[in-house]
């Protein structure tokens, strides 16, 4: 039952949705009020058209036409500026309103008509989207002009009073206007559901926005305070040894002193380039320029760059990419992700261990492109959250090796810069794969 009335209900709003669009426009970004009031205009004039249809069939007085006809008018002015030209101007609708509610009520038998409904009904909408302090004003103007009406009628005045031609037509008129009356009162509140829970959701949404957002800040600061002071430290550490001539170090004892700032030094290089780089991307000022690149080449220069790195654990590297892939890519953004997934694998490799980087077409429009290793692989909660800047997922490499885990997270960005995807598959103890998609170069490229 449940999901019946749910079908039935999201047919109902996706009608609404339709129709909203094509007699309100696109309103979705406006403020409430703004939608409010557009809303209100054109329900206003639809009502001026239902009454003067109605005032004709019924044979009422050629002025109540008339003015019913002027008041359609002004109504559609209202609307076409609010609509079109997003132009508002809620106390010229709500003087418009009084002065026609005044003058039907004089052209269809005043009290005993069917205009009484109405000052409500027209007053509601203008009392939510103007300003506070003009409310009190609205409703005293309101009163006034009842009770001034009241007061004609019970006065010597009284003839201007139009009365209905006969009883079973006045009737007739009553019974209209309170229907066309409930249903306005129920498209205002109507309307203000939708705009609250459009509101609504779009408060969550920022709420959700600026919780990530709130996530990555205390992830930079983590990363800045953790893992950049730890490596500054071992550097200052080292070099502080280094020239204490009181140690007497022979040359053996300096060679794996300086290695282990050299380590330490480009380690931190790498934290701070991927520091740089995801704060320009969460900027918008890395651009997405994809060029024709051959993916063997271009995934050797970059193996042959970290070599040092894997020579310092003996860890053999293997490019087992296929002279023919080509892949359309951004350069920078290629690069970043495979430097990270390499050195991801280097790090979690022990000595003597292997790694290698591989591809493969898997349609015609995109590669699949991996880097494994038989590192120490992960663990399903590390893989679950290895993407997600919110959770912590470091961990030392089998050297105590620092990571923050943002250059997955860079990698992650990167992929889906290129409309690919991202996936990990690993073991304990067994090592891990990183797969990501990338397009095919558009067309072969020259040798």
């Amino acid at each position: 039952m449940t999901s019946i009335s749910q079908k039935i209900s999201n047919k109902e709003n996706g009608i609404l949705s339709r129709l909203s669009l094509i007699f309100l426009g696109n309103i979705d970004n406006l403020k409430l009020a703004e939608k409010i009031y557009i809303s209100a205009s054109f329900v206003a004039f639809v009502s001026t058209i239902l009454g003067f249809i109605w005032n004709y069939i019924i044979g009422l007085s050629f002025y109540l036409n008339l003015i019913v006809g002027i008041i359609m008018i002004l109504y559609v002015i209202l609307y076409y500026l609010a609509r079109i030209k997003k132009k508002y101007f809620p106390t010229v609708m709500f003087i418009v309103s009084q002065f026609g509610l005044a003058l039907t009520w004089i052209s269809s038998a005043g009290i005993s008509g069917s205009v009484l409904p109405f000052f409500l009904v027209s007053i509601a909408p203008l009392l939510s989207i103007s300003k506070p302090r003009v409310h009190i004003i609205y409703l005293l103007i309101n009163l006034l002009n009842i009770s001034i009406l009241l007061f004609i009628e019970q006065s010597k005045y009284s003839n201007i009073i139009i009365q209905y031609p006969d009883k079973f037509t006045g009737e007739l008129d009553v019974l209209f206007s309170f229907i066309l009356s409930l249903i306005l009162t129920y498209a205002y509140i109507h309307i203000l559901i939708l705009g609250y829970n459009k509101e609504n959701s779009t408060v969550y949404s920022q709420k959700e926005e600026l919780e990530s957002l709130n996530a990555n800040k205390d992830k930079f600061f983590s990363i800045i305070a953790h893992d950049l002071r730890g490596p500054f430290t071992g550097i200052a550490e080292l070099t502080k040894l280094m020239a204490d001539e009181s140690m007497n170090l022979s040359k053996e004892e300096l060679q794996r002193l300086s290695k282990k700032v050299s380590q330490s030094a480009n380690s931190t290089y790498g934290l701070l380039e991927n520091l740089l780089s995801y704060a320009l991307v969460n900027q918008g000022l890395i651009k997405y320029v994809p060029e024709d690149i051959s993916l063997k080449i271009f995934a050797s220069t970059h193996l042959e760059a970290l070599k040092d790195f894997a020579d310092n654990k003996s860890i053999h590297t293997e490019n087992k990419i296929d002279n023919s892939i080509k892949v359309n890519a951004d350069i920078f953004m290629l690069q970043t992700i495979l430097r990270n997934l390499i050195m991801n694998a280097i790090k979690f490799t022990p000595t003597g261990g292997d790694i290698y980087i591989d591809a493969r077409k898997i349609d015609n429009n995109f590669v699949e492109v991996i880097v494994g290793d038989n590192g120490i692989g992960m663990s399903p909660s590390i893989i679950e959250n290895i993407f997600n800047m919110g959770k912590q997922t470091r961990r030392t490499g089998t050297e105590n090796e620092a990571s923050s885990g943002l250059g997955l997270l860079l990698v992650k960005e990167f992929v889906n810069q290129h409309n690919g995807s991202i996936s990990v598959e690993s073991t304990e103890v067994r090592g891990s794969l990183f797969k990501f998609t990338i397009k095919q170069a558009y067309k072969p490229m020259l040798a």
